[in-house]
């Protein structure tokens, strides 16, 4: 009896090596190699279907949005961070998610990467640079907690400044050095209180 070939490449196929059993049982003759490189053309020639699809998948799993999982790494740089920043600043073209470099452009052409972090057992703030030199200023904000999305602090780092760390650390006890950055938080803490009050979807 003749070997089964992948109809893509012609290797022989065997489900306990190249095959995977849910194609053999349904007599799809594609090796696994050959499978996923027309699983990825697929998603990069129908990205929205594919983005949609993935997210529907989430929910059903009982997956959160970004603005109902607080625990998500994203949540403070995405989801709040840039969000009430594109509100701060006035005429911003925001970039979609994930972006490489910077997250929105303000009125002025300037790239702008926003970090934000809440305070650590060090009683200081880390924001993730990661040498970064697409961006002209990073956007610095210091919470207190992801719970009650206190800002504490923000800070405009010129690219010259910390495009050469992995990431800034800011303590309270060195803050004052960093005092040529700082921006006044009180429009940002307006912001972030219409979040506390309102659905974040929403805001």
């Amino acid at each position: 009896m003749k070997a089964e070939e992948c109809r893509k490449c012609g290797c022989s196929l065997s489900v306990r090596s190249n095959w995977l059993k849910s194609h053999a049982e349904r007599n799809s003759r594609i090796c696994k190699t050959c499978d996923k490189e027309e699983g990825r053309a697929w998603r990069n020639n129908n990205k929205e279907r594919s983005n949609k699809s993935v997210r529907n998948r989430y929910y059903r799993n009982g997956g959160k949005s970004m603005g109902e999982n607080k625990s998500c790494t994203q949540f403070l740089g995405v989801h709040v961070a840039e969000r009430v920043l594109s509100k701060t600043f006035k005429d911003v073209e925001l970039m979609p998610y994930g972006n490489k470099g910077y997250d929105f452009i303000c009125n002025k052409g300037k790239k702008i990467d926003v970090k934000s972090a809440c305070i650590n057992s060090k009683n200081g703030w880390v924001f993730i640079i990661k040498r970064n030199t697409t961006a002209d200023f990073f956007l610095c904000l210091a919470f207190d907690n992801r719970e009650d999305l206190n800002i504490l602090y923000a800070w405009l780092l010129p690219n010259s400044r910390v495009n050469n760390l992995s990431s800034a650390s800011i303590s309270k006890s060195t803050i004052d050095k960093w005092d040529d950055y700082k921006m006044d938080v009180s429009r940002i803490i307006e912001y972030c209180n219409i979040m506390k009050g309102d659905d974040m979807d929403d805001c």
